[in-house]
């Protein structure tokens, strides 16, 4: 069994021992002698038998290279040449030495708080994903078993209640407010919801390929060592085999409602777009299975250079896995963005576009109790449309919160770079941070319109219109947040709210 990553510093040293000895055992006129624990160096003077015994490296790979004979030592030459070794395997391994940690609280904290406070709290239905806690295996088949199910929080509900009180509101004017609120607003909540899903789980498979990528280089470590060892006892065809898996775990970390191989984005009326999502990335790299790489060598100079190609190999594999997950990223951000064309009341995916009331004169019934539990309550029940902006602002700071850099960062050029894909993780992240914001400003703002047109129907004077007028341009104006502009924009930047004494 394989040791742990922690252990790392430990079997680098003793890789160095034995990338030490087959140097002696390959490359030399010295011997190891394991049971003196030093090299010997066997001859003869004349007539005379001679042995030169010359101090081997301690076990953590550290000193030797000194003769018994102190004087010598200075002139050996084998001091420095250990230490050349020693160099040479750090510059191969200490780059992969301090690699984030995936199985920490923080690592397996944001990817909990990404589905219980973004991904649960816009859906209506239950949460359901890979435990992060879940180890990794060398089998790239094997099921994942251990998921976590997070309920949904109180979505489903605010908009089945606002749904109740709709039908208390008839006619032309409540027409665009219902064709917004009521039939489209759901739908691209629940688009949101999904979106957040297949957004947040990038984080997972970034937690597996890491798990999977240290292991691998634990791996790597020790299997070198022993082939280093079978050198130093002179034998030749030394080789070692590694499965390349790291892409192949990450695409096991994505599950989507309902189970199925991609996620769609639905309207009201029908139509449809997928997202991308990990269970696809296999294609997109064309590693549809773990690939087995075999190393070779003859010598201690040949084996250096293997173990080399070995770290080349796992960092080519990681670097395909992150990869993927960048394209995985992008892709869904080109697919919002294309959002912004769609400007129905019935039309978006991910956005609602402005539809105020603009004429109560059209309403042939606005039952007074009726908005103003679908508005702002009664103090005990009601208040949809408030609680549901309320969520959307909730969902959207937390997501504020939850950064792939600061979970992935490294210190050397690892896969894709010191933060991976954490640029396109960010980049999306903003955009929905954006579109949720500018969904709940739509929500509250629709909330104040809904209440003018309310009083409006019930006084029909200058007054009431003057209002009413006044909030419809604020709401035919937007939010002042636009999700499509590549700019990063906060909660400050949102228009000011029309008066809410209506």
């Amino acid at each position: 069994m394989s040791a742990e990553y922690r252990d790392l510093p430990k079997l680098v040293g003793k890789l160095k021992l034995a990338a030490i000895d087959a140097y002696i055992g390959s490359s030399s006129n010295f011997s190891l002698d394991k049971s003196s624990n030093c090299y010997v160096l066997s001859g003869k003077l004349g007539s005379l038998d001679m042995s030169i015994s010359m101090s081997r490296p301690n076990a953590d790979g550290t000193g030797g290279g000194e003769f018994a004979s102190p004087e010598r030592t200075e002139r050996s030459g084998y001091k420095e040449l250990f230490d050349q070794i020693r160099k040479r395997v750090d510059k191969i391994v200490k780059p992969w030495m301090d690699l984030p940690n995936p199985y920490s609280d923080s690592f397996n904290g944001k990817i909990n708080e990404y589905r219980e406070k973004v991904a649960a709290v816009l859906s209506e239905t239950s949460i359901e994903g890979l435990d992060p806690t879940t180890k990794t295996t060398d089998v790239s088949t094997v099921k994942l078993q251990s998921f976590d199910k997070i309920a949904p929080g109180r979505m489903r509900t605010l908009l089945k209640g606002m749904n109740d009180y709709a039908p208390a509101l008839e006619g032309s004017a409540f027409n665009t407010f219902r064709a917004t609120f009521v039939t489209s607003m759901p739908s691209v909540i629940g688009n949101l919801a999904l979106l957040a899903r297949v957004h947040g789980e990038t984080l997972l498979a970034e937690q597996l390929f890491l798990k999977q990528l240290r292991k691998k280089v634990v791996e790597a470590v020790e299997k070198a060592t022993d082939a280093f060892e079978e050198i130093a006892e002179e034998e030749d065809g030394v080789s070692f085999d590694m499965l390349l898996n790291i892409l192949i775990w990450g695409c096991m970390a994505a599950t989507i409602p309902g189970g199925g191989a991609a996620a769609t984005a639905r309207l009201a009326g029908g139509a449809s777009v997928p997202l991308a999502v990990l269970k696809d990335v296999r294609s997109l790299k064309g590693s549809k299975t773990a690939k087995k790489a075999t190393f070779e060598a003859d010598n201690f100079e040949e084996m250096m250079k293997e173990f080399k190609r070995a770290f080349e190999e796992i960092g080519d594999d990681f670097k395909a896995a992150e990869e993927a997950v960048d394209e995985n990223l992008r892709y869904n951000m080109k697919l919002v963005l294309e959002d912004r064309a769609r400007h129905g009341y019935t039309d978006t995916f991910f956005h609602l576009t402005p539809a105020p009331i603009q004429d109560a004169a059209g309403a042939t019934r606005m039952d007074e109790n009726a908005v103003n539990q679908m508005t702002v309550g009664d103090g005990a029940t009601g208040g949809y449309m408030s609680q549901i902006a309320a969520e959307l602002e909730k969902a959207a700071k937390a997501l504020t919160g939850i950064s792939m850099v600061d979970l992935v960062r490294r210190k050397h050029n690892i896969g894709m770079g010191p933060t991976g894909p954490g640029g396109a993780f960010a980049e999306l992240r903003q955009v929905l941070y954006e579109l949720l914001q500018d969904l709940r400003w739509k929500v509250d703002e629709g909330n104040v319109n809904l209440r003018a047109a309310m009083r409006d129907f019930q006084e029909s004077d200058a007054s009431s219109q003057k209002a009413l007028d006044a909030v419809a341009s604020n709401v035919a104006q937007g939010s002042g947040m636009d999700p499509w502009d590549h700019k990063k924009q906060k909660e400050e930047n949102l228009r000011p709210h029309s008066n809410g004494n209506v």
